[in-house]
């Protein structure tokens, strides 16, 4: 009877007089009911610390929880259950474990310190496979108009559409791999033309989009006007980021995006946002496939305090596919690894994720698959520590894969992107990105990176393969400029890691890139090779403006379309780069001109390849 006190008393504290009358007239029925689930998890685990629920596609939430005979249906209801078992005596620590199937979330959950946690493990039923997923099924029937043409009624708003876990092309000119260079470019007066002809019936609309490089620069903008006479189209604002000196040039890449006479192709689709009909250009009966397209931005958010930061929150064994992405009000103009923006004085934004974390500690994502998303796949703001990130896979994800250090719509001091955290506690350090696969990544905005480390320290991104990038794998630091300024970017390291196949199709990067002075950062032991496929500047390790105080030694670099080490306005007497290409040989520095020097190391692969990449799982 104590604890059904107890729970009564909690309860009335929480609600208003008014409904808590209400359950008195219904005898409390409801919060009995609960408190007899809590009760027998206490029977069934008597003297235990851990709390267990279970949940499946065919549970009921009304039932129990206590095993997966009598499982709840959805995970929502099990957070709701922990919610207030965590609040009364003896609970806190917590286990939820998800039968196999596709469990399709409302909306983002979000576990925060009033959840009372202890610890929170979610993790896959005996590793069957567990699909947390932010999308739904395109319902109806597709009718045929004819020349491949299907169309469907589709109430709803995407900008992606999969198929068996596949992307599909939203319709684009010219198609899929190719691209147009512009013959000529004024970008203020928000002009290019075209040697190449431009469709007659090519029709701007107001969802018709540019999508071009600026050599590192990723931009996605609406079109306003085109003239296919002059071959010419106008924008609707300045073409590229107004805040970067680097302006989109003649032999940067361009094609254009989301208009229904680019519908030419197997498997490009189109969205009339005006008429509600999905449009899709297919060979086969669509009606035999299953569509899905996703309908949220982020699947969880794990939100502490900085005075009490959430603990030991552990995902294990799970699938987390379909994330949406956004086209903003400002636009999708990138000016570096993923972050957009306009104007200097302007916000400048960074992509969201499918996890979230702030203030969190001691926390584990292991042994997931992350697919088919829109934007990232983790992100890591204020406060993130001791976080481990191990034995994941990562494909197709639409923009930064693992970003360590997100900062978002905030305005930069002195450069559009600085802006440091003026409290070295609030700054993410001590994570663990671990023997994961990341392969086919920034999918959606181009200028996505692998791993992305701002103003954070002290983590180790180790014995991963990243495969399959239009930009660069892994970045790290967040301050450009040579004058030496310490941020909270330093003692990271980077090691062991398999990177090949990047710079595929934006310039000025590489497989490993580098900013700002980062004492004790060390950038050791990996093998980087087949790097190269944008115009320019594919480096294989790229130290930029203001790197210093690192040690680079012993990677192995080759098969690399500009230079295996290139630096920028290096710190050049705090740089060490040394024994690459060999166990012991010295890499000299060729001096291109007073602000650049690059080194081609011995072309040598490393004699036991295996230690690269990823490792047997434990």
């Amino acid at each position: 009877m104590t604890h059904i006190k107890n729970l009564m008393v909690m309860v009335k504290g929480i609600l208003p007089k008014s409904d808590t009358k209400k359950i008195s007239y219904f005898g409390w029925a409801k919060v009995l009911a609960l408190y007899v689930t809590l009760s027998l998890l206490t029977a069934c685990q008597s003297g235990q610390e851990l709390h267990t629920l279970y949940v499946a596609p065919g549970g009921d939430d009304n039932g129990k929880g206590i095993s997966m005979d009598n499982p709840l249906r959805t995970l929502e209801k099990a957070l709701e259950i922990i919610q207030i078992g965590s609040s009364m005596e003896g609970y806190g620590s917590f286990e939820i474990v998800l039968g196999e199937g596709r469990y399709e979330l409302s909306k983002s959950i979000v576990i925060d310190n009033g959840h009372n946690l202890k610890s929170l493990r979610i993790k896959a039923y005996k590793d069957e496979e567990v699909i947390l997923s932010g999308g739904r099924i395109i319902d109806g029937t597709w009718i045929s108009r004819g020349d491949n043409i299907w169309e469907i009624p589709f109430q709803g708003q995407t900008n992606q559409v999969f198929v068996e876990n596949k992307r599909m092309i939203r319709a684009r000119w010219p198609n899929l791999d190719e691209y147009l260079h512009p013959e000529e470019v004024d970008v203020a007066k928000k002009w290019m033309s075209f040697a190449d002809s431009i469709p007659v019936d090519f029709k701007v609309t107001d969802q018709t989009e540019l999508l071009a490089t600026g050599a590192w620069h990723f931009i996605r903008q609406k079109l306003q006007n085109i003239d296919s006479e002059s071959n010419s189209i106008t924008t609707n604002t300045e073409i590229g980021p107004e805040c970067s000196s680097t302006k989109v040039k003649t032999f940067d890449r361009i094609y254009f995006e989301n208009n229904i006479d680019f519908l030419d192709s197997e498997g490009e689709w189109f969205l009339n946002e005006d008429t509600k009909v999905l449009s899709l250009f297919t060979s086969s009966n669509p009606n035999d496939t299953v569509f899905h397209y996703p309908v949220l931005e982020t699947l969880f958010e794990i939100k502490g305090d900085k005075s009490k930061p959430m603990t030991n929150i552990t995902f294990e064994g799970l699938t987390f596919q379909y994330t949406t992405w956004k086209f903003p009000d400002e636009e999708r103009k990138g000016i570096q690894a993923g972050f957009w923006g306009t104007r200097i004085g302007e916000p400048v934004f960074s992509p969201v994720a499918a996890i979230m974390m702030s203030y969190a500690e001691n926390c584990e994502i292991v042994d997931c698959n992350f697919v088919n998303l829109g934007e990232g796949a983790i992100a890591l703001e204020n406060g993130v520590s001791h976080m481990n990130i191990e034995n994941n896979t990562f494909q197709d994800i639409g923009s930064n894969v693992i970003q360590i250090g997100r900062i978002s719509n905030y305005i930069g001091e002195g450069h559009p992107l600085h802006l440091d955290y003026k409290d070295e506690q609030d700054a993410p350090a001590f994570n663990s990105v671990i023997n994961n696969h990341l392969k086919n990544i920034a999918t959606v905005d181009k200028g996505g990176v692998g791993v992305l480390i701002a103003y954070s320290n002290n983590n180790k991104i180790k014995n991963n393969l990243i495969e399959e990038a239009p930009y660069t794998g892994i970045s790290v630091g967040w301050r450009w400029g040579d004058d030496g300024l310490l941020t909270n970017a330093h003692h990271n390291e980077i090691s062991y890691n398999e990177i090949r196949k990047c710079m595929q199709y934006l310039s000025d990067g590489g497989a490993i890139y580098t900013v700002s002075n980062q004492p004790g950062t060390v950038i050791n032991n990996n093998w980087i090779y087949d790097i190269g496929g944008g115009e320019f500047m594919a480096e294989g390790i790229y130290a930029d403006e203001g790197s210093g105080s690192m040690v680079i030694s012993h990677n192995y670099v080759h098969d690399i379309q500009d230079h295996d080490y290139k630096g920028h306005r290096n710190l050049w007497e705090t740089m060490t780069v040394e024994n690459n290409g060999c166990d012991q040989c010295v890499n000299t520095l060729t001096k291109r001109d007073e602000r650049v020097k690059y080194s081609d190391f011995p072309d040598n692969k490393p004699s036991n390849t295996n230690i690269y990449g990823v490792q047997n799982k434990k």
